[in-house]
């Protein structure tokens, strides 16, 4: 893995560590002071963007439209699909008591 193989990065927000998403490989856990990167859910695909929830248990990627949550509790890797075009970003809404994810979609903001 190559620094410019990861597409996407997101500070998992209960403890501060970095995670990536890296193009072919899936789902990393970063060592901020080496740099290194251990695989923490393999996934054969690409992403577009990655969040995580408040709480810090559930990493969200995107590509195209699907998304794909990574549920560290189980390890359990779990995706559905999203009608009506391709999915840009989506970033978690900092209030602790809705978890509203926030998405982009065909140029159109949503809420889920």
């Amino acid at each position: 893995m190559q620094p410019h193989d990861i597409k996407a990065l997101s500070l998992k927000p209960d403890d501060g560590t970095l995670w990536g998403w890296v193009k072919g490989e899936g789902l990393i856990e970063i060592d901020i002071a080496t740099a290194q990167g251990t695989l923490q859910a393999p996934y054969n695909g690409a992403s577009e963007d990655i969040t995580w929830n408040n709480a810090g248990s559930i990493l969200y990627a995107v590509r195209d439209n699907l998304f794909l949550a990574y549920d560290t509790h189980t390890v359990n890797v779990l995706n559905c699909t999203v009608q009506g075009g391709e999915i840009e970003a989506i970033e978690m809404m900092p209030s602790q008591a809705d978890n509203e994810l926030l998405f982009s979609i065909s140029r159109k903001s949503f809420c889920a």
